[in-house]
C-alpha cells in the first residue's frame, strides 16, 4: 500500500514508501513524517518523527532488543536470558 486517500478529509490522507526489501521505510499524514532504517538483518535501527530521532540497540548475535534511546539519550534497557526471556527492563528514571 502506497497512499491511503481520504476523500473527505485530505489532512487525512497517508503516503507510504518501502526499501528494496518491502520494509516500511517512510510514512507521511496528518501525524508529520516518519523515517525508519533497519539493519541487514531486518531489525529496526531509527525511526524519526520530524527532528527527533529513537534509535533501538540489539545484543550481540542476537535479534532481541536490548536498548532505547530517543534524542540519543537511553531510555530503556532490556535484559534477558540465555533461551530469550525479558529478564528486566529498566526504564530511563530507572538507569
Amino acid at each position: 500500500m502506497q497512499t491511503i486517500t481520504d476523500a473527505v478529509n485530505s489532512g487525512n490522507s497517508q503516503s507510504f514508501s518501502y526499501d528494496n526489501l518491502q520494509r516500511l521505510s517512510s510514512a507521511a499524514g496528518g501525524y508529520g513524517s516518519f523515517a525508519y532504517t533497519y539493519d541487514k538483518d531486518g531489525n529496526r535501527l531509527s525511526q524519526t518523527h520530524g527532528t527527533e530521532t529513537t534509535t533501538y540497540g540489539y545484543g550481540a548475535a542476537s535479534d532481541l532488543m536490548a536498548t532505547l534511546s530517543v534524542g540519543g539519550v537511553q531510555t530503556q534497557a532490556i535484559g534477558y536470558t540465555a533461551d530469550g526471556r525479558i529478564t528486566d527492563r529498566a526504564e530511563a528514571s530507572w538507569l
